[in-house]
C-alpha cells in the first residue's frame, strides 16, 4: 500500500494542479482535479489562444452533469494492458471550438506508468481546434465521428499527430481515438483517448478489454450512462461464411493471393464507417499478406472513402 501511494503521489507532483486519486476495482487508478474548473484556468495560464484580456475572454467548457457521466464511464472501463484513458471534451474559446482534457477524469489501466503520466501533461498543455478539418488525428474524429486506431504509432506522421515526437520519446505504441454520443439526441460529446505502451494492441482485443464481464460497450452507456461510443462489437452475418468460400473460390480460379471482406460498423454515429470482418482468405500464405491483415484490423474505412469505402457506397 505505500508503494502504490508513492507512485500515486507521483502521479500527483507531475500535474499543474492538485489531484485526489482512487483506486478501482478492475485495477486501474482514476485521478481527478480536486478544484473545480482548475485546470481550465491553467490552461487560460498557458495557452496563447485563451490567454486574452478579462473583457475579450469567455470560456464555455462541457457542462456539470456530462463531465459526472464521463467519470463514470471511465471508471467502468480497463485495458488488458498498461494504458491511459482520458476524455477530451469540446470547449469555446471566445467563439471558436476546440478539444480539451482539463478537468476531465483520466484512467491508468494495469499499473501507474511515469511515461504515460507524462503525456497526460503534454495532453493538458494542448488545445486541438475543431471548427474546420485539421489534419491532427483528434480533430479528424471530431469531424467525421469516425473512430481511428493506429497499433503503431510512429507510422502517423507530425502533420496526422501533432504530439508524435513526444509520443515515441515516451514509448507509445498503440493509440485509439472513439467519438461520443449522447444516447437520445446523438449529440457529440466528444473523443475517448485510449493509449498504450503495448505495441500491436489490437481493436479486437480492446473490444475485449474494456467489455465488462457482464455488458459490452453499447450495453454500458445506454442502460447506464445515457451515452455510447462509435465503437462496438462489428455487426454479424452469417453470409459471411458464403462469402468466405465464394471467395476462396475465385482466388484459386484467377490464382489471386490474398482477399479479405469489409463491413459496415454497428455505429450509430453522423458517418458510417467500414471494418475488417477478421476474415482473410490466403491461397499462399506469406508474412506479407498477414502483415496487411493485422493492419487491416486495426483501421476503419469512411463509406465513400479510398478504394473500399467508395466501391462500398457505389453499390455497383
Amino acid at each position: 500500500m505505500e508503494h502504490l501511494l508513492h507512485q500515486a503521489s507521483e502521479v500527483c507532483a507531475v500535474m499543474p494542479c492538485q489531484l485526489d486519486w482512487y483506486q478501482l476495482n478492475c485495477n486501474g487508478w482514476a485521478f481527478w482535479s480536486i478544484k473545480q474548473d482548475d485546470e481550465l484556468q491553467y490552461q487560460r495560464s498557458i495557452s496563447p489562444i485563451m490567454s486574452a484580456t478579462v473583457a475579450a475572454y469567455s470560456v464555455v467548457s462541457s457542462s456539470v452533469m456530462v463531465k459526472l457521466r464521463i467519470k463514470s464511464v471511465l471508471e467502468k472501463m480497463w485495458s488488458p494492458h498498461i494504458s491511459l484513458v482520458q476524455f477530451w471534451a469540446p470547449i469555446k474559446v471566445n467563439g471558436s471550438n476546440f478539444l480539451s482534457t482539463a478537468d476531465q477524469l483520466f484512467v491508468f489501466s494495469k499499473e501507474l506508468d511515469k511515461r504515460l503520466c507524462s503525456y497526460r501533461r503534454f495532453c493538458l498543455n494542448t488545445l486541438i481546434p475543431i471548427d474546420e478539418y485539421k489534419e491532427g488525428l483528434l480533430g479528424r474524429v471530431s469531424t467525421s465521428c469516425s473512430p481511428e486506431c493506429n497499433p503503431n504509432l510512429p507510422s502517423y506522421s507530425a502533420a496526422e499527430f501533432p504530439l508524435l515526437q513526444s509520443g515515441i520519446r515516451l514509448g507509445i505504441h498503440s493509440y485509439y481515438a472513439i467519438p461520443v454520443f449522447n444516447l437520445h439526441d446523438q449529440r457529440y460529446l466528444g473523443v475517448l483517448e485510449i493509449v498504450s505502451t503495448k505495441s500491436a494492441l489490437r481493436l479486437p482485443q480492446l473490444i475485449k478489454g474494456l467489455n465488462s464481464k457482464s455488458f459490452g460497450l453499447y450495453s454500458i452507456c445506454n442502460s447506464r450512462e445515457d451515452m455510447y461510443f462509435g465503437l462496438s462489437e462489428p455487426l454479424v452475418d452469417d453470409r459471411l461464411d458464403e462469402l468466405e468460400i465464394g471467395l476462396y473460390e475465385i482466388l484459386k480460379i484467377h490464382n489471386l493471393p490474398f482477399a479479405q471482406i469489409w463491413i459496415p460498423y454497428s455505429q450509430s454515429g453522423s458517418s458510417k464507417v467500414l471494418c475488417c470482418a477478421g476474415a482473410s482468405i490466403y491461397e499462399h500464405s506469406s508474412s506479407m499478406y498477414h502483415e496487411f491483415e493485422d493492419v487491416s484490423e486495426a483501421c476503419f474505412i469512411e463509406n465513400g472513402k479510398a478504394l473500399v469505402g467508395r466501391a462500398f457506397a457505389s453499390q455497383g
